[in-house]
């Protein structure tokens, strides 16, 4: 279904209304995209040679391995102490054989932890989600990755995504669909996350570049308004984008998306045994080239 390299693919979604569809979509990607990122002390060892490159003052986030407690601070040097490496991060010192170093980068500003203390705390891993998870808790809750840039109003993502629930089992306890996609909202600092949340009426030349630069899979466009102003943005290799039927705005989205289209033979193929909803539309196409 992906085009090649240099273009985008946009997968419109007609819908009779769009409710909790986006943050679905978002746990879906989560799950597929999902690369394990929590090593063993071998791999901790050789991240402690590569952490000696970084820029002093480097925001970081120091996960252990065999724990479930995380330190986040500026590391100031990655040094011998005692005959053993570790991290000199806020006024502490970690042993590298214990913990992997996640580098804390955009949407948080290079100054995110200037002066913050090092101290531990827990991943927060809500009870009952480990059977629903693609991996290991820790590393799914201690780590940061873009799988998806999910763009809507924020509140009403966060409202759906807070209060829809799930459960492993008819006895496991329930979790919200918050704790399976991970998002992170522009306010947030220095949080984990999986999915960035952007508002619809936010300026996409502003995050075009970094989104494509973190390496983002997707970009699901929650809305009619969301596609007629982020369409074009090309953020990923796959755009999805969800428009309502009963919108005032689905004419301009649908004239957006039509408009955009390639002038091809045929459109992309679906995957097999796709089959749609009833009063569920999908069409596929390949969009312009990404030329960032």
């Amino acid at each position: 279904m992906l085009a090649a390299s240099e273009d985008c693919t946009v997968i419109a979604v007609s819908l009779p209304t769009r409710s909790y569809a986006a943050v679905l979509a978002a746990c879906g990607i989560t799950y597929s995209a999902f690369r394990p990122q929590l090593g063993s002390t071998t791999t901790s060892e050789r991240q402690f040679h590569s952490a000696k490159r970084l820029p002093p003052s480097t925001p970081v986030r120091l996960v252990e391995i065999h724990g479930r407690r995380t330190y986040a601070g500026e590391l100031h040097a990655a040094v011998e102490h005692t005959g053993r490496n570790g991290y000199q991060v806020g006024g502490s010192w970690l042993p590298a054989a214990q913990y992997q170093l996640d580098v804390i980068g955009w949407p948080d500003p290079p100054n995110v932890l200037r002066g913050a203390p090092c101290q531990p705390h827990s991943l927060g891993i809500p009870a009952g989600v480990e059977p629903l998870l693609p991996g290991p808790a820790a590393d799914f809750y201690g780590f940061s990755a873009l799988y998806s840039v999910l763009v809507g109003s924020t509140t009403a993502l966060e409202t759906e995504a807070a209060t829809t629930s799930v459960a492993a089992s008819e006895t496991a306890t329930p979790v919200t669909l918050r704790d399976l996609f991970r998002p992170r909202y522009m306010a947030d600092v220095a949080q984990p996350y999986r999915t960035l949340v952007l508002p619809s009426q936010a300026e996409p030349e502003l995050v075009r570049s970094e989104a494509i630069r973190k390496r983002a899979k997707v970009t699901v466009l929650d809305g009619a308004a969301a596609t007629c102003r982020w369409l074009y943005s090309c953020m990923s290799p796959t755009t999805l984008a969800l428009v309502e039927r009963p919108s005032p705005s689905a004419g301009a989205a649908a004239d957006a998306l039509y408009q955009s289209r390639a002038r091809s033979d045929a459109d992309l193929s679906l995957p097999d045994g796709l089959a749609p909803p009833g009063g569920i539309e999908v069409l596929a196409w390949r969009s312009r080239r990404n030329t960032s």
